[in-house]
Formats: C-alpha cells, structure tokens, sequence
C-alpha cells in the first residue's frame, strides 16, 4: 500500500473488470486510497497545489463524453464507497482503451501546462 500524500493530487483510478475510470482530486492521496480499497487499480496521478480543480478539470474533459456506468449514487455504493460519492465523475471506458485515453489525458495536461 501506497504511503499518504500531502498536497493536492489529481488522480486516475480504473476498475479494469468493469470497464470503468474516474478522474478526481483530494488533499493527499486518502481518497484514491479508498477507490483502491474498493477494488481499483491507481492508473495515474499529478502533484499540483496551485490550480488542482483546474487540472482535474483539463483531465476530466478527456473523458467527459464517454457514458455514465452508474445512475445513481447508490448504484456506485461498492465501486466508489462512501456512500456512492464520487459516482458522477466515473465513465465506462473499456480497458482496452486505457493506455490511448491515459496518453491522451497526459497531452491535455501537458498542453495546458500543469505537467
């Protein structure tokens, strides 16, 4: 198991025998910890304090137009924990596809320069 972050961390975390990939953004890495606790696997991550909602941003409109898993929070209970929190920004991506969305997030972050 990973140690604990401080500072910001956008993060990337997938649950592969779903299909499903969420982008999100905590104060250290508590939260990511918990996805991973639930069965995801962490697929990427940024260090930012100055603009992390702003990267987190940028991450997530890669994967924006890909379709919801879950329709409701309590649908997400198992996958996202906490009571479902976190379900809005999960989007079923297969697997298979990771690496060109992983690499397509990279570019977008990059380009906005935030890494």
């Amino acid at each position: 198991m990973e140690a604990p972050v401080h500072g910001h961390r956008v993060y990337v975390v997938g649950w592969s025998q779903l299909d499903v990939m969420k982008v999100g953004v905590g104060k250290g890495n508590y939260r990511e910890r918990q996805f991973i606790n639930c069965g995801a696997r962490l697929l990427d991550y940024y260090m930012e304090d100055s603009d992390p909602f702003g990267l987190e941003a940028v991450a997530e409109s890669v994967i924006r137009d890909y379709p919801q898993p879950f329709a409701t929070r309590l649908e997400a209970i198992g996958i996202c924990g906490r009571k479902g929190s976190g379900f809005l920004e999960c989007r079923l991506i297969p697997a298979a596809d990771w690496p060109d969305v992983l690499a397509c997030i990279r570019r977008e972050v990059a380009a906005h320069g935030y890494a």
